[in-house]
């Protein structure tokens, strides 16, 4: 008995094993071994909230003045594993300006998603921007001298390294603008100067204008400190026109016969004399008396800067 079984057992040993193999193979599959849980294995739905609202393609005359809102939330599906990895960072909520123009809009917000990832919705689907004009305006550049120079210095006239400056901002701040300064210190100061000034927008009382932005944002100011010196210099009277028939010009004299000329000390060395403005004799036939301005040449300073022509008219010859 015991061996026939023994030669039945070894008739097709391979075909026997392979099938208990397989049997063994089925049942844990099937039943024998814990296996993972569908309902774990299936997306699951979840919210992130505070994505903030980003723009592109704004426009370059635009500023984005307030958003609102300026975050939104986002539904999304994903499976467990990647669901518990999220965050805000890993999601854009954006708005397309391109066709902007200045106002109160609202605009569709379009979601990006990370891989494996599936949108259900974003709330809200639309936010409100609130949009301004921004305008550029370009203004000569005035200098402001500052201060007081060391005792018998005199400022030249300033020289600029650029003469104008751009103002930019929104349109209603650019509109106060009425100028751009330069504003250099002198205190204290001689010889030559040349120093680097912020530049500041103002506006018609001199005050700055705040939200507005100058370019270039600083400018080189070149000053000559020279100093000044006086001097008495003659005055020469003059006159114009031709005295009544058979009268002539008999003498012309002028009081006080000297003003007092102040400036640089080369230029005063250069002045040896000064004129008056022109007194009409056209016609006269008597003595001319006239208060006229002196002609005091430019950058410097005189005084007294009115003289009195005597002028003696008398029969010719």
């Amino acid at each position: 008995m015991m061996r026939r079984l023994w030669q039945w057992f070894r008739q097709d040993l391979a075909i026997k094993v392979s099938s208990i193999l397989l049997a063994v193979l089925l049942w844990i599959n099937v039943g024998g071994l814990p296996s993972a849980s569908p309902s774990s294995l299936a997306p699951v739905q979840g919210t992130i909230a505070q994505v903030p609202v980003q723009w592109r393609n704004l426009p370059p005359d635009l500023l984005v003045q307030a958003v609102e809102p300026s975050a939104v939330s986002i539904t999304y599906r994903a499976a467990p594993s990647v669901a518990d990895t999220l965050s805000p960072s890993d999601f854009a909520a954006l708005v397309d300006l391109s066709h902007a123009s200045a106002g109160r809009l609202a605009f569709n917000v379009t979601v990006s998603v990370p891989p494996q990832v599936q949108l259900v919705g974003v709330n809200p689907s639309r936010v409100i921007f609130t949009l301004e004009s921004l305008e550029k305006r370009s203004f000569p550049i005035q200098v402001v001298l500052d201060g007081t120079p060391q005792e018998g210095y005199r400022p030249g006239e300033p020289s600029l390294a650029q003469a104008a400056a751009e103002v930019e901002g929104l349109a209603r701040d650019v509109a106060r603008v009425q100028g751009v300064q330069a504003v250099v210190s002198l205190q204290g100061r001689a010889g030559d100067l040349r120093v680097n000034v912020p530049l500041q927008a103002v506006d018609k009382d001199g005050r700055p204008v705040p939200g507005v932005t100058v370019r270039p944002g600083s400018v080189q100011v070149s000053v000559s400190l020279e100093l000044w010196q006086s001097k008495e210099v003659p005055v020469i009277p003059v006159f114009a026109g031709l005295p009544a028939e058979g009268y002539v010009v008999l003498e012309a004299k002028v009081e006080p016969a000297t003003v007092e000329v102040k400036g640089p000390a080369a230029r005063l060395d250069a002045l040896t004399q000064i004129y008056t403005r022109p007194v009409s004799v056209e016609g006269a036939d008597a003595d001319v008396t006239a208060q006229v301005a002196v002609d005091i040449p430019q950058g410097l300073e005189g005084n007294p800067q009115e003289v009195t022509v005597y002028i003696a008219i008398g029969k010719g010859p």
